[in-house]
């Protein structure tokens, strides 16, 4: 396994191989089978999801606020596959 050296004694993992991500690499894969519109429409819901989610922890039913994170990196990864499509399909047309 890799490690990174931060400090002179410090070792730390990466941050891509570190476990209990929200969204695998098995998910990332159909996600790339995908279409732009299906993707974007799993913006929406993850986006609405966020919003309840906000809304449980300000009602204070919700005391896990770190999947606050994770709600927002699978957003910031599947817009990141929408502007790869884009882009390709941009190549194409050339």
């Amino acid at each position: 396994m890799l490690w990174v050296k931060l400090r002179r004694n410090c070792l730390l993992k990466p941050r891509l191989l570190q476990k209990n991500d929200n969204m695998k690499v098995k998910d990332l894969k159909q996600l790339r089978d995908k279409t732009i519109k299906e993707l974007e429409d799993l913006v929406k819901t993850k986006r609405q999801e966020l919003l309840l989610f906000y809304a449980k922890i300000k009602a204070g039913k919700e005391k896990n606020t770190s999947l606050v994170k994770k709600i927002r990196r699978d957003i910031a990864q599947i817009l990141t596959l929408v502007k790869e499509k884009e882009i390709l399909e941009k190549n194409k047309k050339l």
